[in-house]
């Protein structure tokens, strides 16, 4: 029984190497595929990830201006936007409105869409742009900067002259400048990636006029005739405004003549 157990018991330990050998192989296979994706990591996840945002313009003519606004409050609660500015004008009768809205990004389209239902679109313009480049070159900048001020103040506090201090000082504050615009700019490229901006334009139109009814078959002939009348009344005018000089002197004559006959009547 005794010679039975050493045979086992050897059998088990060659069993038992043979699977540390093959897990420490696998782990040495597997430690380089870790180390690619950790360093691949930042490419891999700006190629997943990207970082886009969305601008857009809608100019909308509405039949009611007042339904058109109750129902762009309501579509703005629905997609979860809101108004960032608002401007109304009235002229000749016209009322229309701008409006800046912020729109989740996830939400941008739909709400376009459903916008544009109100009224009849007379322009839209929509435009995307991938700023995920953008945002890695300012967090990068960002960190240049940061690790240049560390630098910079470690320097400072071994300065030996006053002159010497003074220069880091100046390059201190410079630095100072630049981290406080990267973060800025971050500040900004974080805004526009969390809502979406459209300007939209929306006004009444105005009624058409009423068309003026028809005249009867005889009043182009009447307004014809008068006006042919009126006509002969001021040339009858103009020939006795010609002829006030024979007039004139005719009545002279008659006058004259008058005169005279009452003159030879008259009694010696």
């Amino acid at each position: 029984m005794k010679n039975l157990i050493f045979p086992v018991l050897f059998g088990l330990g060659l069993a038992g190497c043979s699977q540390a050998s093959e897990e420490q192989t696998a782990t040495s296979v597997a430690q380089p595929t870790a180390k690619v994706a950790s360093g691949n990591g930042t490419l891999g996840a700006a190629a997943t990830n990207r970082i886009v945002v969305y601008e857009g313009k809608l100019n909308l003519g509405v039949a009611s201006f007042d339904k058109a606004s109750v129902s762009i409050d309501s579509l703005l609660a629905v997609y979860g936007a809101f108004q960032a500015s608002a401007h109304e004008t009235s002229t000749d009768g016209q009322r229309q409105q701008d409006l800046t809205l912020n729109v989740p990004p996830a939400n941008f389209v739909r709400l376009v869409a459903a916008l544009s239902k109100l009224g009849r679109v007379e322009s839209k313009d929509v435009t995307s742009s991938d700023i995920t480049g953008d945002v890695l070159e300012a967090s990068n900048a960002l960190n240049d900067q940061q690790a240049a001020q560390t630098k910079q103040q470690q320097l400072l506090a071994k300065a030996t002259s006053p002159a010497q201090a003074q220069q880091l000082a100046a390059q201190g504050r410079e630095l100072q400048a630049g981290i406080a615009e990267a973060e800025a700019r971050l500040q900004r490229f974080g805004a526009q990636r969390k809502w979406a901006t459209l300007a939209l334009h929306y006004f009444q139109y105005l009624p058409a006029p009423e068309p003026a009814a028809p005249l009867p078959a005889f009043a182009p002939r009447f307004a014809e005739a008068f006006n042919r009348g009126w006509s002969w009344v001021l040339s009858g005018l103009v020939l006795l405004t010609n002829l006030w000089p024979l007039l004139l002197l005719g009545g002279s004559v008659a006058a004259g003549l008058r005169w005279w006959r009452q003159r030879q009547q008259a009694p010696a």
